[in-house]
């Protein structure tokens, strides 16, 4: 059995590294698994990029970018929404003719335009990271439910016509995708719920298999010892966020710092992710910024440093970094909606506060943080839970098992 995973990267950003490791646990389990991708960012030998990035691959990467976005100049286009126009020419690479099933990820950025998914002539098994491959054209809805019927009128284009590149760009995909048979993978209960109620793929059959990671990893330090090596205090309780990106409202990091300055924080702050080593929150507690990690062992340790991580997502397709915390024996605080219900479980492995409630969300950690004896067991069975539901073994099994299926 050779599968092909195509993604735009292998391990940069999370829905690359929720690829990568779909592929790094078939290997594991002996599986001939190789990934094709843009751009890679690993030194994995079975990872094979499409081009090598010099200069001239990177200036062209650039042109293809601000062509792709000439057509969303007459909107007011946010982060959320991505159009594609240009694709990179990879039908006749022979990794596809070698194979005998193509596993989508992540594909946007110029990677692989819809119109592709016809020139395949293998069967195709599709992980959803989000819920751009059934919309017309966002990454996330939020309120908006225009994808189960017919894009159009679109919130995050701001457009006020039912005809925009929405409702385009959802027609578009109906009819490239409509008679072509893929089976859809969700990492979470309410992704594949959307997927299930959306017009392009309600007639698709559609399986959820939850994200995974390399608990030889993201294991436990002692949380003194990985203090000391990061220079951190060892009489405050550190509650960990990661990238703090306030012009991104899916983040909800409005929720939390608007909680965190209507109240006196007895506890420190630790944030990793990000480039800009400012404090981003404008809170009176101390913050220590780690920056951007690009290194899973650092990152292991950072969890393992905390107390308590919080995820203020109003929407959250599964919640890696939730997974990642917890196998390094962190709880999570977060909003008990969308995908991250399906990692934490509430007051078993964290605090699932009510959405979108700011105040709950701060009553939680203090909650997770108030007991010293109740903060160990959540530790314990935070890691207990990621090796049941959430290791390279069971996930892979999983695919194993689908990809049998199809075959048989």
């Amino acid at each position: 059995m050779k599968i092909l995973h195509l993604s735009t990267y292998d391990t940069h950003g999370g829905a690359s590294r929720a690829a990568y490791r779909i592929h790094a646990g078939l290997k594991s389990r002996g599986v001939e698994s190789c990934m094709l991708v843009q751009r890679k960012f690993s030194n994995d030998q079975t990872v094979e990029p499409i081009e090598v990035y010099k200069t001239k691959a990177n200036l062209k990467r650039r042109l293809f970018s601000k062509i792709e976005e000439l057509p969303l100049k007459i909107y007011k286009r946010t982060v959320n929404y991505y159009l594609p126009l240009l694709q990179d020419n990879i039908a006749d690479n022979p990794l596809i003719a070698a194979a005998d099933i193509i596993h989508l990820h992540w594909i946007l950025y110029g990677f692989v335009r819809p119109d592709f998914l016809l020139k395949l002539r293998k069967p195709v098994v599709w992980t959803v990271q989000d819920m751009w491959p059934f919309t017309g054209g966002c990454f996330y809805s939020f309120d908006c439910n225009g994808y189960e019927r017919s894009c159009g009128n679109c919130p995050e284009l701001n457009s006020k016509f039912k005809i925009d590149y929405s409702y385009w760009l959802l027609k578009l995909k109906e009819k490239l995708w409509k008679n072509i048979n893929f089976t859809v993978v969700a990492p979470s209960n309410w992704l594949a719920s959307c997927a299930s109620k959306s017009a392009l793929f309600s007639a698709k059959p559609i399986r959820m298999i939850p994200s995974s990671l390399d608990t030889a990893l993201f294991t436990p330090t002692e949380k003194k010892a990985a203090r000391d090596i990061l220079k951190l205090p060892q009489d405050k309780k550190i509650v960990l966020l990661g990238a703090v990106v306030t012009t991104d409202k899916r983040k909800g990091y409005q929720y939390l710092t608007d909680a965190l300055k209507k109240h006196v924080c007895t506890f420190d702050v630790m944030i990793f992710g990000m480039q800009d080593k400012d404090n981003p929150l404008n809170i009176n507690s101390k913050v220590y910024n780690m920056g951007f990690i690009n290194n899973d062992a650092q990152l292991s340790l950072i969890y393992s440093a905390a107390d308590v991580f919080v995820v203020p997502s109003i929407q959250e397709a599964f919640g890696l970094v939730a997974i990642e915390a917890m196998a390094c024996a962190t709880p999570v605080v977060a909003f008990n909606a969308t995908g991250l219900p399906d990692v934490i479980k509430h007051k078993q492995t964290g605090y699932l506060a009510q959405p979108y409630d700011a105040d709950d969300l701060y009553n939680g950690i203090l909650w997770v943080l108030e007991d010293e004896t109740r903060l160990n067991d959540l530790s314990i069975n935070a890691v207990e839970r990621v090796k049941s539901n959430f290791t390279y073994a069971v996930q892979s099994e999983r695919y194993v098992k689908l990809y049998e299926e199809i075959l048989s």
